[in-house]
Order: C-alpha cells, then sequence, then structure tokens
C-alpha cells in the first residue's frame, strides 16, 4: 500500500484539485506500464465528523480518482475504490498533524 501524498481536495469535498494532476499522471503512468496489475484505491479521513459523512467522504475522494484512471484508459477491471472513513488511521487524531495524514489516498496492489 502507498500513500499518494500529493492528492488535494478541498476541505470536506472530493473534486480533485488540479494541483492533484502530477500524482496521478504518475499513477497511470504505473498501470500504463504494468498492465496486468489490479489495484484498489482506498479513500481515508480523520475522526472530525460523523462516520457517515467520513464514510461517504472516503468514498467519494476514492471515487474521483478511479474516475480520473477510467477517463484517462485504465480499464475497470483493473481498478476498484473504497471508502474507509475514518476506521483506519494511521497516525494519532488527537494532533492537528495526525488528522492532517490520515486525510489520505492509498493506491494497493490487489492483484495481476
Amino acid at each position: 500500500t502507498v500513500v499518494l501524498n500529493n492528492i488535494f481536495f478541498p476541505p470536506s469535498k472530493w473534486t480533485l484539485s488540479s494541483d492533484s494532476k502530477p500524482e496521478l499522471e504518475r499513477v497511470l503512468q504505473f498501470m500504463k506500464d504494468h498492465p496486468i496489475i489490479k489495484v484498489e484505491i482506498g479513500g481515508h479521513t480523520n475522526d472530525a465528523c460523523s462516520e457517515e459523512f467520513c464514510r461517504k467522504l472516503s468514498t467519494n475522494r476514492s471515487r474521483a480518482v478511479y474516475a480520473y484512471l477510467i477517463r484517462r484508459g485504465v480499464e475497470e477491471n483493473r481498478v476498484s475504490f473504497r471508502g474507509y472513513g475514518s476506521k483506519r488511521p494511521r497516525y494519532s487524531n488527537a494532533t492537528p498533524d495526525g488528522r492532517r495524514k490520515n486525510r489520505r489516498v492509498e493506491f494497493k496492489i490487489v492483484g495481476v
């Protein structure tokens, strides 16, 4: 699993920022270079919202990355997406830095 550090969204939104394009293009190139790889795009949030909203936000953010890849030619059967909400933190949500780091999109190889 790799955290895609340069995927950006406005607060509480799931519209990809144009600043995300270089990272998205790196993922796209990886997918083109490895045509048998299957991946999951996983969205995560911190716990600063209701779990219902966190799940919706993380799902829609991962769907936005998925949709970008599909629009750019990656076959649908090679990519899936899932929103995990706040259920899988990597850092403590007790600090602003931890909350920031928990808001992330991950790229996980799930098959070949």
